[in-house]
């Protein structure tokens, strides 16, 4: 028997990544290869890395695409995934024939369903400096997170301290005679494509006048 080979093919490509993955949501990698023949003898391999994953044949469609479906893991944060054709000529005598894609990489992430706790005074004296924290745990990979304090429109001061799954963020609010009234405080905090965000009543308060007007100040907080 003669086996005639038209050719390999021409380029193999893997498509492009979401820029952010979430760690166990199904994922469709998707793999082009265009040219190649006798296409029965050809296949196509997902690969993590070096690993292996699945290997499925290409159709006789041109271009064809063959897709993959994973659950990224964290571990798989960081990792280079990568499409090779391989067209197996040797039941004819011949050898395999093998060429890999550009490797891509992929970010994946987990960010908790809940809020940010934020810890702030109900009431700030004029004159007064006060802390306040703003802390979420069970986030990774915690060091991409982005996360500020903000006094009505104006952006706090923040420290970021950041550990293996939980990040911190303290900011100092200032008892100004010009800002009294009552502001809202917000800490968002994003990570991927997803955000939190926690919201609470601040009154800025010069302390003057009726002594028991603190016991009239609703605290409140609530998500949005």
């Amino acid at each position: 028997m003669i086996l005639y080979v038209r050719g390999f093919p021409e380029r193999v490509e893997l498509a492009p990544l979401p820029l952010w993955q979430p760690v166990g949501e199904e994922l469709n990698l998707s793999c082009q290869v265009s040219g190649g023949a006798p296409w029965h003898h050809l296949s196509m391999v997902l690969l993590r890395g070096e690993e292996e994953l699945d290997r499925q044949p290409v159709g006789k469609e041109e271009p064809a695409e063959v897709t993959f479906m994973v659950q990224p893991r964290r571990e798989d944060h960081g990792t280079s995934f990568s499409c090779r054709w391989e067209l197996d000529l040797r039941s004819q005598g011949l050898e395999l024939f093998q060429n890999t894609s550009a490797p891509r990489k992929l970010q994946t992430y987990v960010l908790p369903l809940t809020d940010p706790h934020l810890e702030a005074p109900p009431i700030v004296e004029v004159g007064s400096r006060w802390q306040v924290k703003c802390t979420l745990d069970g986030l990774f990979p915690a060091s991409d997170a982005e996360v500020y304090v903000q006094l009505g429109d104006k952006r706090l001061e923040t420290i970021i301290t950041y550990h293996d799954y939980s990040i911190l963020a303290e900011a100092w609010i200032e008892g100004n005679e010009e800002e009294e009234g009552t502001h809202s405080l917000k800490c968002p905090m994003s990570l991927g494509n997803e955000i939190r965000k926690t919201r609470e009543s601040v009154i800025i308060n010069s302390g003057a006048g009726d002594t028991h007007q603190e016991d009239r100040i609703l605290h409140f907080s609530f998500r949005f």
